[in-house]
C-alpha cells in the first residue's frame, strides 16, 4: 500500500513523497490517528482540529514517523496556539508496534506511547 492511499485527516501537511506501507503499519497509523484525535482533542472533537499531520519514513523506510500537531480551531495568532497545542511523534516499526520517547528519554511502546507520548 502507498502512503498516499492511508485515510489521513484534511490538513495542510501530507505524507512526504510515496512511499510503501505495510499491511500491519497501515492499520497501526489509522488506530493511532483515531486514538491520538480521542485524547488530543479532549473529547470534544467540535472545538479541536488537526493543525499538522505528517507522515515520513525513517531511514531505510520501515520505520514510519508520524507527527501530528492538534489544536483549537481558530486559535492562530493568539496564546492558544503557544500553550494549548498538544504535540506527538510517533515512530511505527515494520510489524505495527507503536512506540515513542517520553520525559527522561525513556521509551514507551504500545498504548503508553499513545497516552504518554503527547508533549501537552
Amino acid at each position: 500500500m502507498k502512503a498516499s492511499e492511508l485515510k489521513l485527516p484534511a490538513t495542510p501537511t501530507l505524507p512526504r513523497g510515496d512511499f510503501e506501507v505495510g499491511k500491519a503499519q497501515s492499520r497501526a497509523i489509522e488506530r493511532a490517528m483515531q486514538q491520538a484525535w480521542e485524547y488530543d482533542s479532549l473529547h470534544n472533537p467540535d472545538k479541536h482540529e488537526f493543525k499538522e499531520f505528517e507522515l515520513y519514513p525513517l531511514g531505510a523506510g520501515k520505520t514510519i514517523v508520524i507527527r501530528s500537531v492538534v489544536g483549537m480551531k481558530d486559535d492562530e495568532n493568539t496564546a492558544a496556539s503557544i500553550f494549548c497545542r498538544y504535540r506527538r511523534q510517533l515512530f511505527v516499526g515494520p510489524q505495527g508496534k507503536l512506540s515513542t520517547y517520553g520525559k527522561g528519554g525513556k521509551k514507551l511502546t504500545g498504548i503508553k506511547a499513545l497516552i504518554y507520548g503527547a508533549d501537552r
